[in-house]
């Protein structure tokens, strides 16, 4: 979590006591309030929030089926890109191909002498290898193990575990899983914006911004 009116780290801390645990902006905690005025974000509230999320967007059928259409959407692309680049570079070699052909027919007949020629020449074998190498390397690029396509079925049986991830398992578990979903956390006076690691269903956007709830103060401590 990053605090968006200074862009400082938000960092998470309790008081003696014990019974109030809380993230906010690390500027704010070693220069005070006037550095930045970060609120105070208890912590099952802001962690609760987030997971909560992940469920609603990832953890549901309907969410987890359009993320596995965007998904093979994404490995078709990747196939058709790649023939498409394959072909236009087929299409540049067999150019300068027409182009070599002229130039050597210029030099039979010699309408064109050799020392007019032989740079250019060059040039075009020096390029026309070139792009044979690109070919190459994408046909190789291709010729990895392919990708199978994504089923619903199977990721439905990874998404148990992931339930189990979020509801039981270590905090370091559970701050690896929400890494892979969540890339940064924009907090600011305002709202909460978090930035997805991939778009989210239902509207395949990267990031969403939700108002923070009401905060006040009780003893000088903040509370939503």
């Amino acid at each position: 979590m990053k605090c968006a009116e200074c862009g400082a780290g938000i960092v998470g801390g309790a008081y003696k006591s014990g019974h109030f645990a809380y993230y906010r902006c690390g500027k704010a905690l070693r220069q005070g309030p006037k550095a930045c005025p970060g609120h105070w974000l208890p912590r099952e509230t802001i962690e609760g929030f987030v997971i909560d999320k992940i469920k609603t967007y990832i953890l549901t059928d309907d969410n987890l089926r359009e993320l596995v259409e965007l998904t093979n959407e994404e490995i078709l692309n990747l196939s058709e890109n790649s023939e498409e680049k394959i072909k236009e570079l087929e299409a540049q070699t067999k150019d300068i191909d027409s182009r070599l052909d002229r130039l050597y027919e210029a030099l039979e007949t010699g309408k064109l002498d050799l020392g007019e020629l032989a740079p250019r020449i060059s040039d075009l074998i020096s390029r026309k290898k070139d792009l044979q190498q690109a070919i190459i390397e994408v046909q190789e690029s291709g010729c990895e193990e392919p990708i199978n396509a994504a089923n619903v079925d199977e990721i439905k049986r990874y998404v148990d575990d992931l339930r189990v991830v979020l509801n039981s398992a270590s905090v370091l578990e559970q701050k690896a899983f929400l890494r892979s979903f969540v890339k940064r956390i924009d907090v600011s006076k305002s709202d909460v914006t978090i930035n997805y690691t991939l778009p989210m269903p239902p509207l395949n956007d990267y990031r969403e911004t939700v108002g923070v709830l009401g905060f006040k103060q009780n003893g000088g401590r903040y509370w939503i």
